[in-house]
């Protein structure tokens, strides 16, 4: 990415990045179009129109490929389509340790398409103390493998999703980890089809909420 690492009160803001990103590792590549990894720092109104081709490798995400520490993600959008492996996300890929991360009106459009687990259109994979808030995704990528959802991945069980949505329809999985009973608690969240999405009743849900700054605003 544009940044390898943002530390703690390290802070990126109101930046768009576009391009291809390429890369062939089979393990953990750390990869973000904006940072490779977030370690307590701030990312805020960042837009990535990256496109990230990495089919064999893990952590990779369309704003940070991993986060950790008591990172923020506010207003952020990723629109680049991602092929993964696994802890594959459109705004982050895994995150690291016991975080207490903050995910806040982002949403993607970047279709994630990923070959094994802990794969979601927002977000791959979260440990720590993570909430996710506001939030959707709008695409419909091919992903296989266990605990794949169109939200989250993995949600654990120490981490809420509030108030958030996903493309799809009453046979959606949200949440990849859902039926396995150990996910975290998601309140407010559900399924939305291609016209609600587009609705200005969608768009006022989401700005009920929303913090000052990062407000959505129609096409």
């Amino acid at each position: 990415g544009l940044f390898a690492k943002v530390g703690t009160d390290g802070a990126i803001q109101d930046l768009t990045v576009e391009g291809t990103i390429s890369s062939s590792q089979t393990s953990n590549a750390f990869i973000g179009s904006i940072a490779g990894q977030v370690q307590g720092g701030s990312i805020v109104n960042c837009i990535s129109k990256v496109r990230i081709n990495a089919a064999t490798a893990k952590k990779i995400g369309g704003i940070a490929g991993d986060a950790t520490g008591a990172s923020t993600f506010t207003g952020c959008a990723n629109l680049g389509a991602i092929t993964a492996s696994q802890y594959g996300g459109g705004i982050i890929g895994g995150m690291s340790g016991t975080p207490n991360i903050s995910i806040t009106n982002c949403y993607n459009t970047g279709a994630v398409a990923t070959s094994s687990s802990n794969c979601g259109g927002l977000i791959g994979y979260t440990t720590g103390t993570v909430t996710i808030q506001n939030c959707y995704n709008a695409e419909t990528g091919v992903r296989s493998g266990t605990n794949s959802g169109a939200l989250v991945g993995f949600l654990n069980s120490t981490s809420a999703a509030k108030n958030s949505y996903w493309l799809g329809d009453v046979t959606t999985m949200g949440i990849g980890n859902a039926s396995g009973g150990y996910a975290g608690t998601f309140t407010g969240c559900t399924f939305k089809t291609a016209e609600e999405l587009k609705a200005i009743a969608f768009l006022d849900t989401l700005n009920q909420n929303a913090p000052e700054g990062s407000r959505f605003a129609a096409d």
